[in-house]
């Protein structure tokens, strides 16, 4: 048996999925810029010399599959606001269709 939708705020629904979008965009700029300050302490043109060595430049490896990682994290999350915005057009159209 099918139930059939006769309605659905899909208004709110894109407001969700909008926020989810934004929010993964400033997760992604932090992380960004935390990493950025890694880049900073390790090797850039100019390294801090906060922290150097073999135990540094071993730390600072992993801190980039850290980032890659958290990247990953940040594509997630707004490819669930994505597939969000995607259902509330969908089921539009399937209300839509259902009550013709």
């Amino acid at each position: 048996m099918t139930t059939m939708i006769s309605y659905a705020d899909t208004s709110d629904i894109n407001s969700i999925s909008k926020e989810i979008k934004e929010l993964s965009s400033e997760f992604n700029a932090e992380i960004e810029a935390l990493f950025q300050r890694f880049a900073r302490v390790a090797h850039s043109p100019n390294p801090t010399a906060e922290w150097t060595g073999q135990k540094a430049q071993e730390y600072f490896k992993i801190i980039q599959e850290d980032k890659r990682q958290y990247q990953e994290l940040a594509r997630a999350i707004r490819k669930i606001g994505v597939e969000l915005n995607w259902v509330a057009e969908s089921l539009e159209e399937n209300i839509i269709s259902s009550n013709r």
